[in-house]
């Protein structure tokens, strides 16, 4: 199922408005509204959504097919998109060992 990014003031509100963003944007953002699998989470359009993936889709086009959104920072709860990026299963596992290590 496809989703226009186009969000409404509303929407954007409701994004937006859970997010800690701090002075210096380089940080993590940090989501403060609800998770799921210890993943930031929302309900958009009646489906339930990963706010990580989410953003990265706003800024950066569609997760391509058989990638994961990653952190480069390791943190599930930022969704500062200069740390998300697209990347596949071995690279979610080196960045688990890596940056939790």
């Amino acid at each position: 199922m496809k989703y226009s990014l186009i969000l409404s003031d509303v929407q954007e509100d409701s994004l937006w408005g859970r997010v800690n963003i701090p002075i210096d944007v380089t940080k993590c953002w940090v989501w403060t509204g609800g998770f799921v699998s210890n993943y930031g989470a929302l309900v958009w359009r009646g489906v339930q959504l990963y706010v990580h993936r989410l953003v990265y889709t706003i800024f950066n086009g569609p997760v391509p097919p058989k990638l994961m959104v990653l952190h480069k920072c390791g943190n599930k709860e930022c969704v500062n998109p200069i740390h998300l990026y697209a990347g596949n299963h071995s690279q979610n596992a080196h960045d688990y060992y890596t940056l939790k290590g």
